[in-house]
């Protein structure tokens, strides 16, 4: 199973949940960030789509999600953000994606 954390914190799932879930079933997670406040029915789906934000940048509990998952999961970045950050081109993207996930996941000390 692949783990989106923006649908994941949207549809009220917890880090506590994904400790239930068995290490077997999980095969990656994508790591993005948002605002904690719900876009509404009416904008989820342009936040997914083209209004998420870099890996630090928001205010989900990217910690605490990442401490309930296995150490080794494989980590992408899915970062979508034409809303978000109108001014950056696709490298632009790509490179800040790629920087805010390095910082992110240097800052976070694995808790398992």
């Amino acid at each position: 199973m692949l783990i989106d954390l923006l649908h994941l914190w949207r549809s009220g799932g917890t880090a506590e949940m994904l400790r239930d879930v068995p290490s077997s079933a999980l095969g990656s997670v994508q790591l993005c960030d948002a605002r904690l406040q719900d876009p509404t029915d009416a904008g989820l789906i342009d936040e997914a789509r083209q209004g998420r934000l870099f890996p630090g940048e928001g205010e989900l509990p990217l910690k605490a999600f990442m401490d309930a998952l296995p150490a080794a999961i494989p980590v992408g970045a899915e970062v979508p953000c034409g809303q978000t950050h109108p001014g950056l081109g696709p490298w632009e993207r790509a490179a800040r994606a790629c920087a805010a996930s390095r910082e992110f996941l240097a800052s976070w000390q694995p808790s398992r």
